[in-house]
């Protein structure tokens, strides 16, 4: 098992790394089985001569066995090393700062040796590895409510639904296109505290304080915690038009019937895929009919017709007449529909839909790059009545209207008409519901900003390399990011899956050594700190119900299945109660009805 779990592992930090363009990796060792286990993983992952090590320790604080045992698995590894004591860091912030209580000195020490990671990682053009467990994430881990939903090529998905593999839209940073790419991991806890309410005409998010946000900022994609909203006001990205993953000047034909050539010129096609989708249908038929030559003998064959509900005056029909005279496509024109006889069209056009209800835009379709995929939106535009609005009561159309806007470099909205009643000559008529989407080619602020009391589910899904998504909220699409882990932030998580026992499992395996992997685990923050000390339990028992929970077992439940207390239960729901206070912040007067008014 171990051989398999360190496999994918190296694969995920040497994929993840390539990805980036980044020359290697950063690893804050302490002496701890978890930097040592890291740093382990991330030799193998890149060799030697791509790990740099940095030993950071506090002289007085940390001891001096840790400091030897971060040496050792230097020496082990071979790898280059920067031995800094931060202590006169360390009291040039607290000289600087003034008094404090014990916790809040001791947490200066680790946002030290964050700062000290990246200095060296960005200096050497690295990543930082993170050495965190999931027993440590899941005490301290937060994103979005559980009424935000993701959109994926599959539909919108709730956190119930998301699972790893799963195809989602991510913005690139660098070139501010979306692109596809898998969940890595999808992460719930429960959550009693404050949220950031960010609300507009086209925004809808309900984040966690320290949730980060991907923002516009001078014309550059950066993250911004969702807190520093309620100070400024922030441009929420639009992207730029897409490249895709398969392009053809021409769309290949299934059927080569009557004048239609095996091929057509792709901006056509797609103008044709928009009307169709719109206003079209398709059928199909037998039809006998009699030979000239002998008006006794009659033949049968099947009729392959697609329709356009394009009627006189309708500004689309003047487009499609002039396509279709131009490709020598024989048509019926009548005064409220265009026929076309084509085995050809009908068979793609049928992966459309046949009907209102069933519409949709092939997922092939959508892997076009934005300069063809225009057409299809001009070819839906034109088929209805709105001007930059569509509407239409088939759901999945206008998800990927949606999807469709993303790689145009627009943004779209759906908001959700209810089914209306109306009497017409003494009957009643009740129509569908329909969706309206409404398109929007500029900048996105926020209108309204306000921290909200919350109690629920909140969650958070993995998405590298980008770390952001296309999240949707009572029917509004925004480019969001995930809540990088811990005090600092890092790059990647390789052990960021294993519980806190399940590492030493993994460190026995890799060959650190023994020593490391009994030593009581201590986050060093003051002298002689040990973790399980801090916490009031151990960390078997502590794993032991942060699985359980995650199964979805009910606290009152647990005592009964495992071997644990309800007191340790109730210690370990405190925990997760009192982690809120990484997420408060001051209060803020509110005088934006002053100012703007």
């Amino acid at each position: 098992m171990w051989e398999e779990v360190v496999d994918r592992i190296v694969k995920f930090i040497r994929d993840y790394v390539e990805s980036s363009d980044a020359r290697g990796v950063t690893v804050g060792i302490s002496g701890g089985v978890d930097s040592a286990t890291t740093a382990f993983l991330c030799v193998r992952a890149l060799g030697n001569k791509r790990v740099l090590g940095l030993i950071m320790p506090e002289k007085g604080v940390t001891m001096k066995e840790d400091i030897e045992d971060a040496l050792e698995v230097c020496k082990i590894l071979d790898i280059d090393y920067r031995y800094i004591e931060i202590n006169p860091i360390v009291e040039a912030f607290l000289n600087k700062l003034g008094e404090g209580s014990y916790i809040a000195k001791a947490n200066v020490r680790s946002r030290i040796r964050m700062i000290i990671n990246y200095f060296y990682a960005n200096s050497l053009n690295y990543l930082v590895a993170g050495t965190s467990n999931k027993s440590e994430l899941m005490i301290g881990y937060f994103c979005y409510d559980e009424k935000t939903r993701v959109l994926t090529t599959e539909g919108l998905k709730t956190y119930k639904e998301l699972k790893p593999g799963d195809i989602v839209f991510s913005l690139n940073p660098n070139t501010g296109k979306v692109e596809e790419v898998p969940v890595k991991g999808v992460y719930t806890f429960n959550y009693d505290g404050e949220m950031i309410s960010i609300n507009g005409k086209r925004t809808d998010l309900l984040v966690t304080p320290n949730h980060r946000m991907l923002i516009n900022r001078g014309g550059k994609l950066v993250f911004t915690q969702a807190v520093e909203f309620l100070n400024k006001r922030y441009n929420i990205p639009i992207p730029a038009p897409w490249d895709g993953y398969a392009d053809s000047d021409y769309i290949k034909l299934y059927h080569n019937a009557n004048t239609l050539s095996e091929r057509m010129p792709a901006e056509v096609f797609f103008y044709l895929m928009g009307l169709y989708i719109g206003d079209g249908t398709c059928t199909t038929c037998d039809v006998e009919a009699t030979r000239k030559m002998t008006l006794s003998h009659s033949v049968k064959y099947d009729e392959y017709s697609v329709y356009f509900s394009v009627p006189k005056g309708d500004r689309a029909r003047e487009n499609l007449i002039n396509i279709l005279e131009t490709l020598n496509i024989r048509y019926r024109a009548y005064k409220y529909f265009v026929r076309i006889n084509s085995k050809a069209l009908y068979e793609i056009f049928k992966q459309c839909g046949t009907n209102a209800k069933n519409k949709k835009i092939p997922r092939w379709v959508l892997k076009y790059p934005a300069d063809k995929l225009f057409w299809l939106y001009k070819g839906l535009m034109d088929s209805d009545e709105y001007n930059q609005n569509y509407q239409t009561i088939s759901r999945q159309l206008a998800l990927d209207i949606v999807e469709l806007c993303a790689k145009l470099g627009m943004h779209a909205t759906i908001s959700v008409r209810e089914p209306r009643i109306a009497e017409y000559n003494g009957k009643i008529i009740r129509s569908q519901e329909s969706y309206l989407i409404t398109v929007a080619k500029t900048s996105i602020y926020p209108e309204r900003v306000s921290k909200v009391d919350y109690r629920g589910v909140v969650w958070c899904p993995d998405v590298p390399p980008y770390h952001n998504l296309l999240v949707e909220r009572n029917g509004k699409f925004t480019f969001c990011g995930n809540t990088k882990y811990g005090d600092g932030g890092v790059d990647f998580l390789p052990i960021g899956d294993l519980y806190k026992t399940e590492v030493f499992e993994l460190a026995k395996f890799l060959g650190v050594p023994e020593k490391i992997i009994k030593k009581k685990p201590s986050a060093g923050l003051w002298i002689g700190q040990t973790d399980e000390e801090e916490m009031g339990i151990t960390y078997q028992k502590l794993d032991i119900i942060l699985k359980a929970l995650e199964k979805g077992y009910k606290p009152e439940d647990i005592p009964k299945d495992f071997d644990v207390s309800e007191r340790d239960v109730r210690k370990v729901l405190e925990m997760i109660e009192k982690s809120k206070h990484k997420r408060e912040f001051p209060p803020i007067v509110k005088i934006r009805d002053l100012i703007d008014c």
